[in-house]
Parts: C-alpha cells; structure tokens; sequence
C-alpha cells in the first residue's frame, strides 16, 4: 500500500505553491499571514520575541509567543 501511494506522489505532483515574493529585496515575515514585509514598508514589532506584521495588527496579541501586543515602538 505504501508502494502505491509513494507511486501515485510521484506521478501526480499537484502539491505545487508558487510564492508570491521578489528574492532580491529584503524582508521579514509576517507572523499572521506569513507574507513578506518588504524593506522601507511600515511594519510593527512584538516587544517580547521581535515577531513582524503588518501595522493593521498593531495591538493584538503575538501570534507567535502570545505573551506581548504588537506595537509601533522601535527603541
């Protein structure tokens, strides 16, 4: 059974994703949509783990260490 699904994987390969991002421009990860926040776009920051997002998110809880809200704040 295991040889026929490995078979049928490798012959339908249907799983693709195409990632919507510039490889030559910087950027971090939006921790809620885990799309790219690009060089010089606005962004905030979770003061505890340093998780990104985009300003829309500012206020709500880190999605990632959930202990601290994303602020504007960059000291």
């Amino acid at each position: 059974m295991a040889q026929k699904v490995c078979k049928f994987a490798d012959t339908n390969k249907t799983e693709a994703y195409t990632l919507d991002y510039d490889e030559h421009n910087p950027f971090v990860t939006c921790a809620f949509a885990f799309t790219p926040i690009y060089r010089g776009s606005p962004f905030a920051n979770c003061p505890f783990c340093g998780a990104s997002t985009t300003p829309d998110h500012v206020g709500e809880r880190c999605p990632i260490c959930e202990l601290a809200q994303f602020s504007n704040d960059r000291r």
